[in-house]
């Protein structure tokens, strides 16, 4: 498996780019545009989407967290030799594999151990040690696995416990490297907490060891104030190569988004989309656009008792499938009468308007209106 990316149009730390995996199956060589996201998915489905549906998304690329699968240990789906790409019926998609899932908090999974990691699964707290961790993506054969690494959940971290952090991650990493199977791409996790000198030697050592790309958590950073947080994320990513491409997880929701890509991220997990169906909402929000169709919300609330005879699209002007075939006041009835294909409607609604905000910024980019779209944005909807 061979993985390149190339940055183009950038300035300062904002970048567009081409992301290529080079794969043995029949579909060949998949691309993803950067900055752009992973399809969030469950056991490897997408929530509430068939696979056609899916389908008709324009993305090719799909995040599959094993703490999904390790309900049982080892999981049964190992045992199946093709691997996780035919298994799912995933053939044409980059697969990108991470232990844990991306949308919940850190603080409810338990402390780590010398020997292993915590993670919760359907089945409750299963301990998952490197060798674990190895035997399963050598028999699920991903494009892509970001290695296990012992992520801080700690409110306050010690310094000590911030450079074990660090040790243990890499100690993990080395072993990995040595036993992987070589068509699998690596992504070296950075970690180090709020401790500055631990974020970079981490990303020093992750260096050294050539990976194939680097993955940046934000969710565990307890820092208040947004700017000293961003100081630190950038100690992390200073150090980087910049042809080698960079995940990031805990900037999914809008202004995540947009503050990700000025610290130099290009892929983001796309839980938010999935969160905000959950809710009962649509996304309405606007990037680039002078029109304020919703007088600056980000969402539309359909559970409100107002759906009840509106006969508009989620948002006016939107291509969806749900926004050109079914209204507020349908959608609105089968979330009331827990219709299954109300959440349906929402998450194509949804995922592709988010695909479209990503889209929208390539062209921003591209167009070198990125920083005046963004300050636009961040005032209509976040009043920053």
């Amino acid at each position: 498996m061979s993985v390149s990316f190339e940055p183009s149009n950038e300035k300062e730390r904002v970048r567009q780019g081409l992301l290529k995996v080079g794969t043995k199956r029949s579909t060949g060589e998949i691309q993803v545009e950067t900055p752009g996201c992973l399809m969030y998915s469950r056991r490897g489905a997408t929530p509430h989407l068939t696979p056609d549906m899916a389908r008709l998304l324009p993305n090719r690329g799909i995040q599959i967290s094993l703490s999904h699968m390790f309900d049982d240990m080892p999981p049964p789906s190992i045992n199946f030799e093709p691997g996780l790409h035919k298994y799912l019926n995933l053939e044409d998609y980059l697969m990108f594999i991470d232990t844990l899932d991306p949308s919940p908090e850190l603080e409810q999974t338990l402390l780590n151990g010398e020997k292993y990691i915590s993670v919760n699964t359907y089945g409750g707290i299963r301990k998952v040690t490197p060798q674990d961790f190895i035997k399963t993506i050598n028999a699920y054969k991903p494009d892509i696995a970001a290695a296990m690494a012992d992520i801080v959940a700690d409110k306050i971290p010690t310094a000590k416990r911030a450079r074990k952090s660090v040790d243990r991650t890499l100690k993990w990493l080395d072993e990995i490297i040595a036993e992987k199977k070589e068509n699998i791409s690596l992504f070296g996790v950075l970690v180090g907490s709020q401790h500055e000198r631990e974020r970079q030697r981490c990303a020093e050592e992750l260096v050294k060891r050539d990976m194939d790309g680097y993955v940046l958590d934000a969710r565990g950073l307890n820092v208040e104030e947004e700017e000293e947080q961003e100081r630190l994320l950038r100690v992390s990513l200073d150090c980087l190569p910049k042809d080698k491409p960079r995940v990031g997880y805990g900037f999914s929701a809008p202004d995540g988004v947009l503050r990700g890509i000025s610290l130099g991220i290009d892929l983001f997990d796309s839980a938010f989309p999935y969160i905000t169906t959950e809710k009962g909402h649509a996304l309405t929000f606007e990037f680039g656009s002078q029109e304020d169709k919703n007088a600056g919300q980000l969402v539309y609330d359909l559970w409100d008792p107002k759906n009840k005879s509106d006969q508009g699209p989620f948002l006016e002007g939107c291509q969806c499938f749900a926004c050109q075939n079914h209204t507020r006041s349908y959608t609105h009835h089968l979330l009331n009468t827990h219709e299954m294909l109300g959440p349906v409607l929402l998450m194509v609604h949804n995922f592709h308007h988010y695909l479209r905000f990503f889209k929208e910024i390539r062209d921003s980019i591209r167009d070198d209106s990125f920083e005046q779209k963004r300050a636009d944005f961040l005032h209509k909807y976040y009043n920053k």
